[in-house]
């Protein structure tokens, strides 16, 4: 096991854990869920054997998506809050 593994199973459980802490809570930590599994994501396609365009393309791929998740989920927030 290298470490890329090891960083792919730490955020991982990281993603699982602020996931159940996000539906416990009243606060919300689902940023901070988004970015473990980001992170989890991007630390198996490390591992993978592909070439470096596809692992490249793909990690683009899933940092703006990310991104745009993140940035949704805070618009929305700011008009539900707007609205009250």
């Amino acid at each position: 096991m290298d470490i890329f593994d090891i960083l792919k199973y730490l955020f991982f459980s990281l993603f699982l854990f602020f996931f159940i802490i996000d539906i416990r809570s009243k606060k919300s930590y689902m940023t901070h869920s988004y970015i473990a599994l980001m992170l989890a994501v991007l630390f198996m396609l490390i591992g993978e054997d592909w070439s470096i365009w596809v692992k490249l393309v793909f990690a683009a791929f899933i940092v703006t998506l990310t991104g745009k998740t993140i940035f949704d989920g805070r618009k929305k927030a700011v008009a539900n809050r707007a609205r009250r």
